[in-house]
């Protein structure tokens, strides 16, 4: 799921690899923070951009969602359906009225957790998020735009920082059986439904049943798919 964040990407990298040449530092070490605190820094860009973004606007969800996940909504007291919406611009007030229903909310704080490994002290692979918790400082109750959370746990970047450390925030994923398994878990995070445009337009891709991963249409005409909208970043 891509979004237009490549621009500032280029900027943390080239800044970054500025500083490493004047410093004159080539260890190890040095190459794994400076990776680390880049994925960071673009991370906090999209989160801040995309928490405006999807304040109090969401998503899109599939038309084939299961029906404990499903949604409908009207727009002027008219039905809409994912062709209406294909192809219209990220502010669109038609684009935003139906979007705003889409979200779904979190589980209450003292709502427990449904995990199959509930004991687990790091849920990434690699320890990604204790490695992120050490680089932001320890910093507790931070915010975070998770995209392909995939069912909230195996995986997980963010669950560690929400169970642990109070962290919340965003969940992000097309895959409608990921969503349904995401839901059981008792995640004190946002979930949006979708998966990210490619551009500032609002677009149709076709999602993988198994993976969640978004195909092109040659792909899905080989296996059953769903027809997922994608929201502008």
């Amino acid at each position: 799921m891509c979004v237009n964040v490549w621009r500032a990407e280029k900027v943390l990298i080239e800044g970054v690899a500025e500083r490493s040449l004047h410093c004159g530092q080539h260890t190890m070490e040095h190459r794994k923070r400076v990776f680390f605190a880049i994925v960071v820094a673009v991370l906090v860009i999209f989160g801040l951009y995309q928490f405006n973004m999807l304040t109090p606007a969401g998503s899109f969800l599939s038309n084939d969602l299961p029906a404990a996940v499903s949604f409908k909504t009207t727009v002027k007291s008219k039905a809409m359906t994912l062709t209406d919406l294909q192809g219209l611009l990220e502010d669109d007030p038609v684009l935003l009225d139906y979007t705003r229903g889409l979200l779904i909310e979190p589980a209450e704080r003292d709502t427990p957790y449904a995990l199959s490994q509930p004991n687990l002290q790091d849920y990434s692979r690699m320890n990604m998020s204790l490695i992120i918790y050490s680089l932001l400082k320890h910093r507790k109750n931070g915010f975070f735009v998770d995209c392909g959370a995939f069912d909230g746990e195996d995986a997980s970047v963010s669950l560690a920082l929400e169970k642990d450390f109070n962290w919340n925030g965003l969940m992000v994923d097309a895959g409608p059986k990921q969503i349904q398994r995401l839901l059981l878990k008792g995640r004190k995070s946002w979930v949006a439904p979708t998966c990210m445009s490619t551009s500032n337009k609002s677009m149709m891709v076709s999602v993988d049943p198994w993976n969640g991963f978004c195909m092109s249409d040659t792909l899905s005409r080989r296996s059953r798919s769903w027809r997922v909208k994608c929201r502008a970043p």
